[in-house]
């Protein structure tokens, strides 16, 4: 669990930090922050099912990993859309 709250904490300093001056740092940090709020609300809810048990490691490896190419994508100046993440940061 504690990489998931350090994952939100990044994206939401990144955001905080350079969101203003940089519009390409802000895109990618809301769509950081997005990501792993989802992955968050989904490991909450999922903890207090039996299915959760094995879903909600599942869960952490995928959001490592696209996080990891998240990360790659934006040295590279690309766009990076993180898969199923709800859109709530503008």
């Amino acid at each position: 669990m504690p990489f998931i709250g350090l994952s939100v904490i990044g994206p939401l300093i990144m955001l905080l930090a350079m969101g203003r001056t940089s519009p390409y740092v802000r895109a990618q940090a809301v769509e950081a922050l997005n990501f792993h709020i989802t992955l968050l609300g989904a490991t909450i809810l999922l903890s207090i099912t039996v299915v959760g048990l094995v879903l909600v490691p599942l869960l952490w490896i995928g959001g490592l990993v696209a996080g990891i190419m998240g990360g790659v994508s934006a040295l590279g100046d690309g766009r990076f859309r993180y898969p199923l993440s709800l859109r709530l940061v503008k």
